[in-house]
């Protein structure tokens, strides 16, 4: 293998470590919110993990992933887009008055 061959090499292996690094974050992300039950304990990681607090709109979490997020009085949105594929998770609030 040549030093040219090399370089071309070295750089679609990092290309690819990259999109599965990014689908890795992206799964994982999806994975937790799986688990909530509720607005709050969702907004609550998101905030911890994301700085994430109130509405946001694409905001970019890693390298083709994308976080949005859209709250009112009875519900919390959460879509996680990566490229073309997209997952929503909708929480309903409890009213605390």
């Amino acid at each position: 293998m040549d030093i040219n061959q090399y370089s071309i090499y070295s750089a679609v292996s990092k290309n690819e470590n990259k999109n599965q690094d990014d689908l890795a974050k992206a799964s994982e992300i999806t994975a937790m919110l799986h688990k909530f039950d509720n607005a709050e304990n969702a907004k609550e990681w998101l905030k911890e993990n994301f700085r994430i607090s109130g509405d946001t709109k694409n905001l970019p979490i890693a390298y083709g992933v994308c976080i949005t997020t859209k709250s009112n009085k009875t519900s919390f949105n959460v879509i996680v887009q990566q490229k073309n594929k997209i997952k929503t998770f909708n929480y309903s609030s409890q009213n605390k008055e």
